[in-house]
């Protein structure tokens, strides 16, 4: 018999780890666990991509209190200053589906294959999503003026429309609701 998962207590949080060739945990696990995690407690996305991509572990979800998880992820980016600007995104905290399909139009070889499984194509959809991009953007920017790139490699998504209106999301300070404007705009009324 197999475990379902497991949790790791890393000195600054717990992370959710899946059995050996899975990619989740039942959903009912967090339940199952909350007694361990303080009430200020919160989920990590950033800290959990690190733990995949930067250090092959089958994270799942990274759970810290709120200050021990803004510790955990400069302890991540201090632990990946000396990489390549390039792999040092890639394995660090910052990096969203919508940030890496545009990473994925600009990086090297090496990493593109699995930054583009990962990303699958997906557009902002929030401001989150949308200011991690603009993040990717200020890391690397001469990836700016050629973003219409991103939209020739996803031409069955969304994102010819995002770039083609970038400048309006940019500018916009509810980009949550910039982003809905300008899809509903293209693909009309909710059926």
């Amino acid at each position: 018999m197999e475990p379902v998962y497991s949790i790791q207590r890393w000195p600054l949080g717990w992370v959710f780890v899946g059995p050996q060739g899975s990619c989740g945990i039942p959903a009912n696990a967090l339940t199952e666990c909350e007694k361990l995690f303080s009430v200020d407690s919160i989920i990590d996305p950033g800290i959990c991509h690190h733990l995949i991509y930067g250090r092959g572990v089958n994270a799942v979800m990274c759970v810290a209190t709120e200050s021990n998880a803004i510790k955990w992820r400069r302890l991540i980016v201090e632990e990946l200053k000396n990489l390549p600007a390039e792999l040092r995104w890639w394995q660090g905290v910052e990096v969203g589906k919508s940030s890496a399909t545009i990473f994925a139009s600009f990086c090297s070889q090496t990493t593109a294959y699995e930054v583009k499984d990962y990303s699958n194509g997906a557009i902002p959809y929030d401001g989150g999503d949308f200011e991690r991009c603009q993040r990717l953007l200020r890391l690397f920017p001469e990836w700016r003026s050629r973003l219409d790139k991103v939209a020739k490699d996803n031409p069955n998504t969304d994102w010819p429309v995002i770039i083609s209106n970038w400048d309006k999301i940019e500018a916009s300070e509810e980009k949550a609701e910039t982003i809905r404007l300008i899809l509903k705009k293209t693909t009309g009324p909710a059926a």
